[in-house]
């Protein structure tokens, strides 16, 4: 039977193989947590470079959009141009100078894209302009070329000048339009100059070679049976949308004849440029041909 001096030493050493297995154990944790701390440091190196970028990209968006709200400044609201509703405008075939100005205004304002330009603009054509849209597509599809914002523009503008001028000259009286047809105005400011200067040649040479009456008698003023009305540019584009004849109020057909013809004046809305002295603007009237 084991005496108390053999179980107190039993007890001691069981106490220092539990000693040595504890500082064991410590040393292991001990190195996992260096191998752990080695770790966290590689992988916060390797984050570093990204962070650095992060804060320099956010950084560099804060003096963009300072320096963009500080040049708004002075009675303009600071608020992005993204979030203002700006209405694209509508065309439907008239005068498109106007249309072109708000267009490019609304792209600048809005930050579009090329890319985009044409989608959107193609999307706010009507009537007119939509047919046009899609002969244009169409061309352009068979031969296998795209439709950039260019060549949109430019054959936009060709095709709508092409129209007001061939509507404008043929409403002119014959001797004006034979006389500027040769000259193959390719806008209508230019048809509108050509006809106003040929209308004045004619005046001019009525002046020097009058007609005279062959009775004594002096002339009695005659008054046209046929009644006269103008003919402002908004009408002129509404009878050509009707399909009305620009010389009453019936549809026109080729070869039609008015039943009540009418005397229709077009204010072409021109000033008078580098006249002799500097004289007085006027308006240039020009008359419309009859069809009887």
């Amino acid at each position: 039977m084991a005496t108390n001096k053999e179980r107190i030493e039993n007890l001691e050493v069981g106490l220092g193989q539990l000693q040595d297995n504890l500082s064991k154990i410590e040393r292991g944790l001990s190195e996992e947590l260096q191998q752990i701390k080695a770790a966290i440091t590689k992988f916060s190196e390797l984050s570093l470079p990204s962070k650095d970028a992060s804060s320099s990209a956010s950084d560099r968006s804060i003096q963009n959009r300072t320096h963009q709200d500080g040049a708004r400044e002075g009675g303009r609201p600071l608020y992005s141009a993204k979030l203002a509703k700006l209405e694209f405008p509508k065309y439907s075939g008239d005068d498109p100078t106007e249309w072109f100005t708000i267009v490019h205004q609304f792209f600048e304002y809005q930050g579009t894209p090329d890319s985009e330009k044409v989608s959107l603009a193609s999307y706010h054509l009507h009537g007119e302009a939509n047919e046009w849209w899609q002969w244009l597509r169409r061309t352009h599809t068979k031969v296998g070329t795209a439709v950039t914002w260019e060549v949109f523009s430019e054959e936009l503008w060709g095709w709508t000048q092409k129209a007001l001028v061939g509507t404008f000259m043929g409403g002119l009286n014959s001797e004006i339009s034979e006389g500027i047809r040769m000259f193959k105005p390719k806008t209508l400011k230019d048809a509108i100059g050509l006809a106003r200067m040929k209308d004045e040649q004619l005046l001019r040479q009525k002046a020097i070679h009058p007609s005279f009456q062959m009775s004594s008698s002096s002339p009695t003023k005659i008054k046209p049976s046929t009644p006269v009305k103008r003919l402002t540019w908004e009408e002129m584009q509404k009878r050509r949308t009707q399909g009305l004849s620009f010389n009453c109020d019936e549809k026109f057909t080729p070869g039609h004849k008015c039943v009540t013809p009418q005397l229709l004046l077009l204010d072409g809305g021109l000033e008078n440029e580098d006249d002799d002295g500097g004289g007085p603007e006027k308006s240039l009237k020009l008359q419309r041909s009859l069809q009887f």
